[in-house]
């Protein structure tokens, strides 16, 4: 049985969590490791959730309840329990708690990785916001913007609607408040 355990830095499988984020998502993809810990103990919409199959913890999800959707910011499933369906199950299983829509974001289809896992996402029901430029906002302390690409999970989106996503994005996830 799976499920999702809302946790905080504190917690004793927190720090297996964080080597599981970090060996997952290379440094210009995510926030410094003390400071997610602090976007933990301190932003409400900010969730840390430890994903358990069977009361064993298998991977992590770090999502943001924004305004009008949920965004999935970082999601991995530890090595040892990658290509048993555990991803699948996940993702269903997060979609179906909440009828809001989702965002996340994507590399571009350049390699057999990134392109398996655009069409894992599309084998979910996720639609793949190709055509809409779009690039990540530098985390605090990183200098570079991110190309990526962005996918919904949800009602139909709109590039008026992307716009608006993206704005509150930039501004509650990344802090930024210019335009990129």
């Amino acid at each position: 049985m799976l499920h999702f355990e809302r946790i905080a830095p504190q917690h004793p499988s927190y720090s297996w969590m964080e080597q599981i984020w970090e060996s997952s998502f290379p440094p210009e993809e995510r926030r410094a490791t003390a400071e997610q810990r602090q976007r933990s103990k301190k932003t409400p919409i900010f969730h840390t959730d430890l994903i358990h199959h069977n009361q064993q913890p298998i991977g992590l999800i770090y999502w943001w309840e924004l305004e009008r959707f949920r965004y999935i910011e970082h999601f991995a499933i530890a090595p040892q329990y990658r290509n048993k369906h555990y991803g699948s199950q996940t993702i269903q299983t997060f979609c179906q708690q909440d009828t809001s829509p989702l965002l996340l974001e994507v590399e571009p289809a350049t390699d057999q990785l990134t392109l398996r896992r655009i069409h894992f996402y599309k084998a979910l029901g996720f639609t793949l916001h190709a055509n809409y430029p779009y690039l990540q906002p530098p985390y605090p302390g990183k200098k570079e913007a991110v190309p990526l690409q962005l996918m919904t999970w949800g009602e139909k989106t709109s590039v008026t609607d992307l716009q608006q996503l993206t704005t509150e994005l930039k501004i509650k996830v990344y802090g930024h408040r210019g335009i990129l």
